[in-house]
């Protein structure tokens, strides 16, 4: 016979939030300071590497979003500055 287990059920459902918000924490920090590789690295260094491809995604996903804005004026990814610094 068959028992449910709530305590296990309970544990399974805790792990998936903190996993989803330790992404989200990795994808935010890589949105405000517009440093995707640097956010990767927090995120393996702090929580380790079991969810470093979730790390990347939500890095790969969120970072295109925001690189006209971003915490830091100087750290604003601006293509046609690099264009500029090359014809010169």
């Amino acid at each position: 016979m068959k028992t449910f287990k709530i305590k296990e059920t309970l544990l399974s459902v805790l792990k998936l939030c903190v996993s989803g918000a330790v992404i989200g924490l990795v994808g935010l920090f890589c949105c405000c300071a517009n440093a995707p590789i640097s956010s990767v690295l927090l995120g393996i260094e702090m929580f380790g590497f079991q969810s470093a491809p979730y790390y990347i995604l939500a890095c790969a996903l969120l970072f295109p979003l925001s690189v006209k804005k971003g915490l830091f004026i100087e750290r604003r990814f601006n293509p046609a500055i690099l264009w500029k610094k090359q014809k010169s």
